[in-house]
């Protein structure tokens, strides 16, 4: 079967007289060219076997048509991934504030990209802000899933806070006493759906406690429960929080209540019958007092918390809220509508790298024929740009980069960006960064070494 190819690919005198050829071949082709329905299609990689293919389902006319408005569609792909990684890159460079030898750059790069495709993150600068915040934290990789789902799922949209104040609660008080972050994420629902402040709120200022709980052998639920109460008259987390703090000072002070739960304490207290400036003297601060006296007034209340936090940490109450959220149509389909687009930018990663690089290149050639030929030159750049818009879409950005012509023009004009583009076209970038991550270990290492002997003369000397 007779073929009319258009080929875009070189200068504008050229591809006027493949249209003149074309033009001329297509009266007779056309008859033959709708033969071609069942037809699949070669590539995708350029006009002419766009037209070619879509030709077998339109007229020819249309057919030229539809395969530049694809062209064109793509255009614009690639120019929307390089705006959205323009806006991502500052929170992925953060990130190399908290990489080290055993979690490197790259590899929380990666963890921030897999949290954008589950969807619910506006930008992939926002997970990467996530996946540093749980860095930051302290919270081990295999423990931050529970977290990304729970911002993926919109049931907690600051997931970065709740981690923090989970993280703050646990080192505070004690992995033996708190659990898992399941769990405590678990207490700290059934904690503040008591409560007119926020888990992570509740959480943070419940942390406050936790050293001095520790001490007196004071459970966690005890000091989440008690905190949920003075938020509750306080109207503030903080204020809350302070308070139990003040009270728990009170009672270490003593001396007597280790090992009690904080009931009893409160109840022993209370059968000493001290009052007004006896009661003051007692407690020493406003604060401490106030607390007391909140609570006391509400111990049914306070028990009521502190068995629905036990019932929540048992029923993983955290995985339930995410189930829960699943089950409303309009959430979930706007989360698979998020989670598709993220996935389709994180798959377009390439193009934008490349479009960013294209473009900071003819910004440079733009810049020199404005400073070189004044307002004419301003004017032969946007004719380049629309030709290469109009009959160039067969070349891509890397194909474009490689050119002579581009690498000759940076090699004179900008031997930095000259180096740049060299260096990602190569992938000498990722050998660079397998270099600087070994090396980064080897530090460690010794820095651990230095330690160690540090160690070891300081037991010699102390013996």
């Amino acid at each position: 079967m007779a073929q009319a190819t258009l080929k875009i690919a070189g200068d504008s005198q050229k591809a006027q007289d493949a249209i003149v050829a074309l033009e001329k071949k297509l009266d007779k082709l056309e008859g033959k060219l709708k033969q071609t329905r069942q037809q699949k299609p070669v590539s995708n990689s350029s006009l002419s076997s766009l037209t070619k293919y879509a030709a077998g389902l339109l007229s020819v006319a249309s057919a030229a048509a539809a395969a530049m408005q694809a062209l064109q569609s793509l255009d614009r792909m690639k120019n929307e991934s390089a705006r959205k990684q323009r806006m991502a890159a500052p929170g992925l460079a953060e990130l190399a504030q908290v990489a080290d030898a055993k979690e490197p750059l790259p590899a929380l790069i990666e963890q921030a990209r897999k949290a954008f495709g589950k969807g619910g993150f506006d930008n992939l600068d926002e997970s990467a802000g996530l996946i540093f915040s749980l860095k930051s934290a302290s919270i081990p990789e295999k423990d931050r899933q529970i977290f990304i789902e729970l911002a993926s799922s919109g049931v907690a949209r600051d997931s970065a806070s709740l981690a923090k104040a989970s993280a703050a609660l646990q080192t505070s008080i004690g992995q033996d006493e708190t659990g898992s972050f399941n769990a405590i994420l678990s207490k700290a629902f059934a904690a503040s759906s008591a409560s007119p402040s926020t888990a992570p709120e509740l959480l943070g200022a419940t942390a406050k406690s936790g050293g001095l709980a520790s001490r007196l052998k004071i459970t966690d639920e005890e000091i989440l429960a008690a905190t949920a109460i003075t938020a509750t008259s306080t109207s503030s987390a903080a204020e809350g929080g302070t308070q139990v703090k003040s009270l728990l000072k009170t009672l270490e002070k003593k001396g007597t209540f280790a090992g009690k739960s904080l009931r009893e304490s409160l109840e022993e207290i209370q059968a000493m019958n001290l009052q007004g400036a006896d009661l003051n003297k007692y407690f020493g601060t406003t604060e401490a007092l106030a607390g007391f006296d909140t609570i006391l007034k509400n111990l049914e209340k306070y028990e009521a918390i502190i068995k629905n936090i036990q019932q929540a940490e048992s029923g993983n109450l955290a995985k339930r809220k995410i189930a829960m959220a699943a089950t409303v149509p309009e959430i979930r389909a706007v989360r698979q509508a998020t989670r598709s687009e993220n996935t389709l930018e994180n798959s377009t990663k390439e193009y934008g790298i490349m479009r960013n690089l294209r473009q900071s290149v003819e910004a440079d050639i733009r810049a020199y024929n404005v400073q070189n030929l004044g307002d004419f030159g301003q004017v032969w750049t946007d004719f380049q740009e629309g030709m290469d818009y109009l009959l160039d879409f067969g070349r891509t950005d890397r194909q474009y980069l490689q050119e002579s012509s581009t690498q000759q023009f940076l090699k004179s004009n900008n031997p930095e960006l000259y180096q740049d583009v060299q260096a990602i076209l190569s992938g000498e970038v990722k050998r660079q960064t397998a270099v600087a991550e070994k090396t980064l270990k080897v530090l460690e290492s010794i820095d651990e070494n230095g330690k160690k002997q540090k160690r070891r003369e300081f037991n010699r000397n102390g013996r």
